[in-house]
């Protein structure tokens, strides 16, 4: 076998092997952690007929999910999950961006979002903005590097650097113009 013969059938024993490894730890008793990182969902509440927090939360530790990415600050969420071991990434969404680049309202956003809950919840990341840099509008992608910038500044002045961190979220494939946003940040 050559490398490139070789490296086509690792390429295919992984596509084959992966998906059915997953299927199989499906059966393979209680969900556990993989190396240590945890297992996470994402949290949406757009929807009919939810359970409320606290059921959400009593489920999630019941199927040991150490990890959630909660897609707004949604205080009821954050209040149910507090003292728990679960931590979480919580979103601000693209509406936020204009204003978090105004100091003033960064801060104030966490300490009405993000401080009140730190001590209980395991906050441990906030997402500025949702699939920005994959989208058509060049004004709100020019406010992701500052409102960031915006958001770590007020967590710094809180203390809260060495708990929270900031990032953003985006998924799917990148388009050319995206690099240069992404460089930036």
């Amino acid at each position: 076998l050559n490398n490139n013969n070789l490296i086509f059938l690792l390429r295919s024993a992984m596509a084959t092997l992966l998906p059915l490894l997953f299927v199989l730890s499906l059966f393979s008793g209680p969900i556990s952690q993989v190396e240590g990182l945890g297992v996470g969902i994402n949290y949406g509440q757009i929807a009919d007929n939810l359970p409320s927090p606290t059921r959400v939360a009593s489920l999630l530790q019941s199927i040991q999910i150490s990890r959630v990415k909660l897609y707004d600050a949604n205080p009821n969420v954050l209040r149910a999950f507090a003292g728990s071991d679960v931590e979480f990434i919580i979103g601000l969404g693209n509406e936020y961006l204009y204003n978090m680049t105004d100091p003033a309202k960064a801060r104030a956003w966490i300490q009405t979002h993000v401080q009140p809950y730190i001590g209980r919840t395991k906050i441990t990341c906030i997402t500025v903005g949702n699939e920005i840099l994959t989208g058509d509008d060049l004004q709100l992608k020019s406010y992701v590097l500052p409102a960031m910038q915006g958001v770590y500044s007020a967590l710094q002045e809180l203390g809260l650097t060495k708990q929270v961190t900031v990032t953003t979220a985006h998924s799917g494939h990148f388009r050319q113009l995206v690099p240069a946003f992404i460089r930036v940040i």
